[in-house]
């Protein structure tokens, strides 16, 4: 299933196969690869409440694969290897800007505020190269 750490979690499915892709609360755990599920985020789209603390994630870059999730509002990342990680709540509330809940904590305007200007400081915009015809 899937690529990189995904290949671990048909156990997932296999737990709960009567959970529909309508299912809007899930916490998952014992993610010891590291990894979130792709094939999960992926098939419970509708997924608002997200609760994956006390994990093994260590790449704040797995953080990106919940963009897919547009119905996210709540979510819990704490105790888990990012913690740690520099800018972590400023990373995660710019990546996902729909949370209202974070870490069980109510996100604010200020938090807002603090987390773009922690991006336009850190993170690098992407380069778009433009092909120019010649005339």
């Amino acid at each position: 299933y899937g690529s990189g750490g995904d290949k671990s979690f048909p156990k997932f499915f296999l737990l709960c196969p009567q959970v529909s892709p309508e299912h809007r609360y899930t916490a998952l755990s014992s993610l010891a690869s590291g990894f979130l599920p792709q094939q999960v985020l992926t098939t419970f789209f509708n997924l608002s409440v997200l609760y994956l603390h006390g994990n093994s994630i260590q790449r704040l870059g797995e953080v990106n694969k919940l963009a897919v999730l547009p119905r996210l509002r709540s979510l819990t990342l704490h105790g888990n290897p990012i913690e740690e990680e520099k800018g972590y709540r400023q990373y995660v509330l710019c990546t996902l800007p729909r949370i209202t809940t974070f870490d069980f904590s109510g996100v604010t305007k200020a938090d807002r505020t603090t987390a773009e200007v922690w991006k336009r400081m850190n993170i690098k915009p992407k380069k778009v190269w433009i092909k120019h015809n010649a005339l």
